[in-house]
């Protein structure tokens, strides 16, 4: 049993003897980091909108109807003429469709549209924005959807 406890030790001994040391671990050296990018940077960056400053669409419903809204803000030194059309669509069959609109022109930074229709219960329903943005001659489009709600 001696024999078997010194065996036991020794090959307890060996263990925390390799566990113990040291590993060197040695690694390759970083290449510098370039200061210079490897495309050119571009000084002036293009604003989303040029005379757009915010663009809403809205979706209620009251007394069996939906009315859909637009509003567009454009920016006053710049936008000279506004047209909204504002549409309020339906999801049937799996597509949206438009079931009625109207549009609004104004020579102004400022417009609102609103278009208000009878609908059917257990649908959803959403309004579509298009908005025409003026300064002078120059045009700038974008067209925005409100969020989609469902008339019970």
């Amino acid at each position: 049993m001696s024999k078997t406890i010194t065996r036991v030790s020794a090959f307890l001994f060996s263990v925390l003897m390799v566990c113990t040391m040291s590993v060197g671990v040695f690694a390759e050296e970083a290449p510098p980091i370039s200061d210079e990018p490897d495309v050119p940077v571009t000084e002036e960056i293009d604003p989303r909108f040029s005379y757009i400053i915010a663009a809403t669409s809205t979706i209620g419903f009251k007394n069996g109807q939906a009315t859909a809204g637009s509003t567009l803000d454009g920016k006053k030194s710049l936008t000279t003429k506004i047209t909204i059309y504002t549409y309020l669509q339906q999801y049937k069959n799996g597509t949206w469709i438009s079931i009625g609109g109207s549009s609004k022109t104004t020579n102004s930074y400022y417009a609102y549209n609103t278009y208000s229709k009878t609908i059917t219960k257990g649908y959803k329903y959403r309004t579509k924005s298009v908005f025409y943005v003026y300064s002078g001659s120059n045009l700038e489009t974008h067209t925005n959807y409100s969020k989609e709600a469902t008339y019970n």
